[in-house]
């Protein structure tokens, strides 16, 4: 049994399967359905699939477990929103105000979110295979073990994100911002960075096979024990930056800017190309 309070310290006591809770749910999908709009609202695990929502107003709302597969939330107010576990799949969030909302182990897969603002949100372990996010604002986000394989983040901010782990293979982050953003242990394989902004992140024992970093600012970035082998780097600026222990093997460094010794302790060359156009093969026997 469980009290719960209502009003001027009105108490009642219900049981698992209340039918105050049930009414109080239904009423608040009676008020979305009726005003588009339902603040701090208990709609847990209601099934909204294929709903259409666009710029509705659902600040503070408890959406866990809920089912809105293919719902257009384009535009629509969802900050400070409880999304748990929630399945978003092919859901449209474009433009959406998703500031601060907590989407851990959400299912988003394929799901629009093109400049949606998600800045502070918690998404970690949440699944976005193949989802856009273009010009999306992930500014300090929270995106531990996050599932982005396939994902469009091109112009995306991504700055100062807590990423650990996250997994961004053949992801498309073009012309996006990472500056500061923390990614140990991520995989990047067969990303394309071209032209993003690596100043100051942390790949530590990141996997970076065949990513290409073509013309990236990647300076005082941090790269210690990251696998590079086939990674392209063409023309990037890497001033200060650490390659302790990194795999460089097959790596195109051919034009990079600002590469020197001193940050590359240990780090294996084979078959790489230097910035110079010659090919380092000191490592091959390692």
């Amino acid at each position: 049994m469980l009290l719960l309070g209502f009003g001027m310290g009105m108490g009642f006591w219900l049981g698992s399967d209340c039918e105050c809770l049930r009414g109080l749910l239904k009423e608040d999908l009676r008020k979305l359905n009726g005003t588009n709009r339902c603040v701090d609202c208990n709609l847990r695990g209601v099934n909204l699939q294929g709903k259409n929502l666009v710029g509705a107003i659902l600040t503070g709302a408890d959406l866990r477990s809920a089912n809105l597969r293919e719902a257009n939330l384009n535009g629509a107010n969802l900050m400070g929103t409880h999304l748990n576990g929630t399945d978003l799949t092919r859901s449209s969030l474009e433009d959406a105000n998703m500031k601060g909302a907590s989407l851990l182990n959400a299912q988003m897969s394929w799901a629009n979110l093109n400049g949606a603002n998600l800045q502070g949100a918690n998404l970690s372990g949440a699944r976005l295979v193949g989802a856009s996010l273009d010009d999306a604002n992930l500014t300090k986000a929270y995106l531990n073990n996050t599932n982005l394989t396939r994902a469009k983040l091109r112009r995306a901010n991504l700055s100062d994100a807590n990423a650990n782990s996250i997994v961004l293979r053949k992801a498309t982050l073009v012309g996006a911002n990472l500056t500061g953003a923390r990614l140990v242990l991520a995989s990047l394989a067969g990303a394309n960075l071209t032209k993003t902004n690596l100043e100051g992140t942390y790949l530590l024992r990141a996997d970076l096979t065949s990513a290409t970093f073509d013309s990236a600012i990647m300076n005082e970035t941090r790269m210690d024990e990251a696998n590079l082998r086939g990674a392209n780097l063409s023309n990037a600026t890497l001033q200060r930056d650490d390659f302790h222990m990194a795999n460089l093997a097959a790596t195109n460094l051919k034009g990079a800017k600002h590469f020197n010794t001193v940050g590359i302790q240990d780090a294996i060359f084979c078959g790489t190309i230097m910035p110079n156009g010659s090919t380092n093969n000191t490592g091959c026997s390692q």
